[in-house]
């Protein structure tokens, strides 16, 4: 009996290994996420951790870069940090600490790293914006801050000769207060779907 060998796959032209890693919210819409990605014919994980801080999830995003690693990278985080900068929250972190943390995680992840067993960045950077509608939370008192530091994030990294690439989760979902729940924050099916949209058509502009 002659063994038939069988060809590896080839991916899409335009496809790539795509990672989210994101908060509740991506967790809530994480199979919508999957879909609309895998549609585009990406291969994808997703990694949602609910109460997330941008600072937790740094580890996580080193060891999706290098080698065989994510070739196109979505952060959707730092809703929890402008919780946490509340006066009197459970956890304190501050405006400063948020933003040192934003541009070591988008380094981490699109900038060539010397001394690094797989000093290979990402191609492109996603990184996903907070809502500045009121919510239960009270997160819209820092999410404009935290908004204006990952545009400039953008910015940075786009003169640097870069792709990094913001979503305006804010501009997308203002106009369907049907996307939230009761708390103004997080996600029903529409809003998730919403939302999985917003990612999949800006991983859609990357390079």
């Amino acid at each position: 009996m002659v063994a038939v060998q069988q060809e590896k796959p080839t991916r899409p032209a335009g496809s790539a290994r795509v990672l989210v890693v994101g908060d509740s919210l991506t967790a809530q819409a994480s199979w919508a996420i999957s879909e609309d990605l895998s549609r585009l014919g990406h291969t994808v994980a997703v990694a949602g951790t609910n109460g997330a801080t941008i600072g937790d999830l740094d580890r996580l995003v080193n060891s999706y870069t290098g080698y065989s690693g994510a070739e196109v990278m979505v952060l959707a985080i730092g809703t929890n940090n402008a919780y946490y900068a509340r006066p009197g929250a459970d956890r304190s972190i501050s405006i400063d600490e948020t933003v040192d943390d934003l541009h070591e995680m988008a380094k981490d992840a699109i900038v060539p790293q010397e001394g690094r067993a797989f000093a290979l960045p990402v191609r492109c950077l996603v990184w996903v914006g907070l809502t500045e509608r009121r919510t239960l939370g009270g997160t819209e008192e820092h999410a404009p801050a935290i908004n204006a530091a990952i545009r400039a994030e953008v910015a940075a990294q786009t003169a640097a000769g870069r792709s990094m690439l913001f979503a305006d989760w804010h501009r997308a979902s203002i106009e369907h207060p049907a996307w939230s729940t009761d708390d103004g924050l997080h996600l029903t099916p529409a809003g998730q779907d919403g939302y999985a949209a917003l990612i999949a058509e800006t991983v859609a502009n990357c390079p």
